[in-house]
Order: C-alpha cells, then sequence, then structure tokens
C-alpha cells in the first residue's frame, strides 16, 4: 500500500475513493520517473513532456471513467486496492 493512502474508504464516500485513487495514480507514475531517470539520459525538458504524458494518461484511462461512474464506491476502493470501512463490506457497525 502507498504511503498516506491507509485511511479506510467508506462505502458511500465517491470523493475519498476518487482522491485515493488520484493520489495512488500520482505515487506510481512518480516513481516510474524515478525509475526511467535511472535508465535513460533525458533533459530536464524531456522528463518533464514524459510526466506530462503519464499525468494525461492516467486521467483519460484511469479518473475521468472513475469519476462520472455511479457504481458502488466500495467496489472501486476493492479494484483499486484502497482498505475499506467494516460498513463498506456489509459488516453490521
Amino acid at each position: 500500500m502507498a504511503a498516506g493512502i491507509e485511511a479506510w474508504v467508506a462505502g458511500d464516500d465517491r470523493h475519498r475513493v476518487f482522491a485515493a485513487v488520484q493520489q495512488r495514480a500520482s505515487l506510481l507514475a512518480a516513481e516510474e520517473l524515478k525509475r526511467l531517470e535511472h535508465r535513460t539520459s533525458l533533459t530536464p525538458t524531456e522528463r518533464a513532456e514524459v510526466a506530462t504524458v503519464l499525468r494525461r494518461l492516467t486521467s483519460r484511462l484511469v479518473l475521468v471513467p472513475l469519476s462520472t461512474w455511479q457504481g458502488d464506491p466500495g467496489l472501486a476502493a476493492e479494484l483499486f486496492g484502497l482498505p475499506q470501512s467494516p460498513s463498506s463490506k456489509g459488516y453490521p457497525s
């Protein structure tokens, strides 16, 4: 689990799920950029362009569809590996 995403996601909290997925996507993109820096000799301008492309892809492939989805946020949390509250798993509160 990425740092900063440990808080439980309540089943009825779409904004929290979206924010957690957005944060995870940003952290993963940053990790991949670091790996790329070690493998290549990109200029700062080229690195910035790669970062922009990663942000656009993340947004178009994950964040935009998730932000418009009207389904169960608990399912979205499970799909993205986010912790859920016991109530969002169907357990009595």
